[in-house]
């Protein structure tokens, strides 16, 4: 377990430096996203109309949970006409990367690696299949979420095919560092005499 802790660490940290890499270093990470023009009087009316912070869906339909048959006809009709669309909001404002952020994404690639390293662990594949089944598992998770907000909400599709390749590519590299790690571990532990860990059956 130790072994596969320590693997999922170095996995976590590949994640998080290709991250860094792909956001920051290359045109991936503003693929898809575009400023606002003319901004600073739209900015000047979301401050004096949305107060708080939020997710906000428009046109909204106010505070009704159940519509009635004309509410649901105008709704449609506004949507038909324009604009719609999602507004993720914050009028505090914060800085664009904290400390804690960081914090937060370095535990999350962890905890992703270390179960993407379970599942590795149910499988006798080599180290290309290995590699393939972490590109698989990146893959699903864009397919079913990013697609998902590209069909319903619109979300550029430019946007989602650099999700995408970001995704499959970080848990192909993930599943590559886990491979290798834990290889490695195995073979000094057959070095020294120790048994290395029987992986889980079914």
């Amino acid at each position: 377990m130790n072994r596969l802790i320590f693997a999922s660490a170095l996995a976590g940290i590949a994640v998080f430096i290709w991250g860094f890499i792909s956001h920051a270093l290359s045109p991936l990470g503003e693929a898809g996203l575009s400023s606002l023009p003319n901004e600073a009087p739209i900015l000047e009316a979301m401050r004096a109309n949305i107060p708080a912070k939020g997710l906000y869906f428009f046109p909204g339909v106010g505070t009704h949970t159940d519509l009635t048959e004309d509410e649901r006809r105008a709704l449609i009709d506004r949507m038909k006409a324009g604009p719609n669309g999602l507004l993720l909001y914050d009028p505090e404002g914060h800085e664009l990367i904290t400390p804690g952020q960081l914090v937060i994404e370095l535990i999350n690639d962890f905890l992703a690696a270390l179960l993407l390293g379970i599942l590795l662990g149910y499988t006798s594949l080599g180290l290309v299949g290995r590699v393939a089944f972490g590109a698989t598992v990146g893959l699903m998770a864009w397919l079913a979420i990013s697609v998902s907000y590209w069909n319903w909400y619109g979300f550029p599709t430019t946007y989602i095919l650099a999700e995408g390749f970001g995704q499959v590519s970080a848990w192909a590299l993930a599943a590559l560092v886990l491979s290798l790690v834990m290889r490695r571990a195995s073979a000094s532990a057959s070095a020294s005499g120790t048994s290395p860990p029987v992986p889980p059956q079914h």
